[in-house]
């Protein structure tokens, strides 16, 4: 039976590891950072809440705006009236009608932008509490490169360190410490 071999440099020398024992300690290190399924159930009620009191606060700015935005119409529209009655000057009548579409292009603007923040969250909290609680098996089972590569990385943002058989890093994501 062959064993494999992983070489890695430390300190521009070339230390040597079995491959096996060293995936195992790292499974071993992932299972330290993944929360239990009741840490992670209650951490997504919780998250859950958050995101849907700042949803009110987003939809009650959205109606706002789109307040505002009839507003501004209607000021041209009755600007345009108080202009055809005498009652207003035809400088000061181009003068709102140039400003008040600028008004609501701006609000247009902040609309689309709190809009897209009106995503599916749940999908996305639903998808992270599998993920991590799962983390260890996520990581085993999956044999891309690539999504190893990408749950390492989202996991430790930074330096991960294996020296004498352990790994080390500076810090994991934030978003663990939620989870934990």
């Amino acid at each position: 039976m062959a064993v494999s071999i992983f070489t890695i440099t430390v300190h521009g020398c070339p230390e040597r590891f079995r491959a096996e024992e060293t995936n195992a300690n790292f499974l071993n290190f992932l299972k330290e950072y993944t929360p239990q399924p009741e840490t992670a159930e209650v951490t997504y009620e919780e998250l859950s809440q958050k995101i849907k009191a700042d949803r009110n606060i987003i939809i009650t700015e959205l109606q706002e705006i789109e307040a505002e935005s009839i507003k501004n119409r209607k000021r041209v529209e009755n600007a345009q009236y108080l202009m055809l009655d005498g009652e207003l000057a035809s400088g000061e009548y181009k003068e709102i009608k140039h400003k008040c579409p600028q008004t609501n292009e701006a609000l247009l603007r902040r609309k689309a932008n709190l809009a897209s923040a009106e995503d599916d969250y749940r999908g996305y909290l639903e998808f992270a509490k599998t993920l991590l609680v799962n983390l260890d098996k996520c990581y085993r089972e999956n044999e891309d490169l690539k999504a190893k590569q990408l749950i390492i990385g989202s996991v430790f943002p930074e330096k991960l360190v294996y020296e004498k058989n352990q790994f080390r890093t500076k810090r994991a994501n934030e978003v663990m410490s939620y989870f934990s």
